[in-house]
Formats: C-alpha cells, structure tokens, sequence
C-alpha cells in the first residue's frame, strides 16, 4: 500500500478482468437454474392415476325404409384405453315393445342385438320403447316414435343440374317428422356436404364447388332423439339422451334420388 501526501491509494483492478468476472456471474445466475431444473426432471415422476368406472352405453335405431333395427350395447371407456375390441355387453336383455308386442331381440355378437324373426313392424305414428337390462340388475330404458317418409320434390331423380352453382333442394313434409337432415355426395370423389333444417327446402351453397359427377342426394326426417345426437354435444359432455345409461334410442326414414352435374 502506498501512501502520497497522507492519503492512502487502493489498488486499482484491471477493467478487463471486471468484466470477464462480472460476465461470469451472470453465466451461473442464468445457468445454474437450468441445470438443477433438468437434474429434477430427469428423476422419474410417477404418472397420475385416475380412476374411471365405465358405463353402458346404447346405441339404438329405427330405419323406417328397409325395416331395420339397429340396437348395440357396449361399456364406455377411457380415452387412453384407444377403442379397445372388447366393448360389447354380450349378456345383455333386450326388448323393443310397441302398443301390442314385445319383441326380444337376440346376441349377435360383439354387444350386437337384431331382431332376427323380423316380429317388429315398423309404422310412421307408432311409438316404441327400449328396454335393456344387464346381468347385474341394471336397467336402461328410452322412448322414440317413428317419423314418416319425406319424398324429395326437386330436382327429380336422375335429372341433370348444374355444377359450380348453388344448388336447391324441396321435399314433401314427413309426417310425425321433428327435424331433417340433408346429405348430399358424389360416386367418384370425396365430395360430401351435409345440413340440418325445420323446413322442407334447403339450399347447398358448398354445390358451387361440386365438380361434374353424379351426386346422390339424402333427405333424412328424424325424431328428437336421434336429431340432437346428429347434431352433437358440447366438448367432453357425455350424450345421455336414455334413461340409465348413456347412448341414443332414435329413429328415422328417408328419401333419396341421383343427379347428374354438368
């Protein structure tokens, strides 16, 4: 330490060496948590677990045209499970009752039941009732009353419409019919559009894109229950429209013609 008229004079440090140190501290403050985060993530976390009771879940239509019956009674499960192959329910009892006759419908496999004598005769006004019941006691049950045909009006069948331009689409009122689904696809492409309406005419405005090709046009006139499970759900909502489980007991009957597009 020197010492120059009585005052005492301190060292003074190299600049560069300040700022080398000084560049150093920052390094470590911004690094260091970098390396105790990794260091924690790599031990291995147990993953959560979740408990999830599955529920029966019924899928159930009535097709008024070609008399079919459509009735699956299946578990519901987990996302994570990815559509696991053994769902369907195969002791289940199933019965389809009208105003006069109870039909069992029997096990075909994978939680698939038909009607395999063909006793139940579907009609346009009559009203019929599901009813499920499983080994266990469990029991679901819903309601449905089937609509009647809707006939397509215009355009005619195998008529020529044109393409690259809006096209519109009238049909006779179904009787006993709650709401209508309309669908409309080409034979050759991936062409598909679809709409939902209350009245008996629609216009396809996406027909402005169709291509020439022949088209096949479906009217669809549907009762409640199956128009809102068509019409979906909010997101991660279950669809409970039976009682006692999940699913849909639904029913519809339909009209459909072929256009050509040029």
């Amino acid at each position: 330490m020197n010492s120059k008229y009585g005052h005492i004079i301190l060292p003074v440090r190299n600049a560069h060496t300040l700022s080398v140190q000084f560049l150093i501290l920052i390094v470590l403050l911004l690094v260091l948590p970098l390396l105790l985060s990794t260091l924690n993530c790599s031990k291995e976390s147990p993953l959560p677990t979740y408990t999830y009771d599955p529920e029966v879940n019924v899928f159930a239509l009535l097709i008024l045209n070609n008399q079919q019956k459509i009735v699956r009674v299946e578990r519901s499960y987990k996302a994570t499970d990815y559509f696991p192959e053994q769902r369907g329910i195969t002791d289940a009892t199933v019965f389809i009752h009208d105003d006069t006759t109870a039909v069992q419908f029997l096990h075909q496999g994978n939680g698939i039941y038909q009607d395999v004598d063909g006793r139940l005769l579907l009609a346009a006004g009559k009203s019929y009732r599901l009813d499920v019941t499983l080994a266990n006691g469990k029991k679901i049950t819903a309601q449905c009353r089937q609509p009647g045909r809707p006939a397509i009006l215009s355009p005619v069948n195998n008529s020529v419409v044109d393409a690259f331009k809006f096209l519109s689409i009238e049909w006779g009122k179904a009787d006993f019919a709650y709401r209508y689904l309309v669908y409309l696809n080409d034979t050759s492409r991936d062409f598909t559009v679809s709409d939902r309406t209350d009245s008996t005419a629609l216009t396809f405005y996406p027909f402005l894109f169709a291509e020439p090709d022949v088209y096949v046009i479906k009217v669809v006139a549907a009762e409640p229950n199956y128009y809102d499970y068509i019409r979906g759900r909010p997101e991660d909502e279950p669809l409970s429209l039976v009682s006692g489980g999940l699913g849909v007991f639904g029913a519809v009957a339909y009209d459909e013609i072929v256009v050509v597009a040029k």
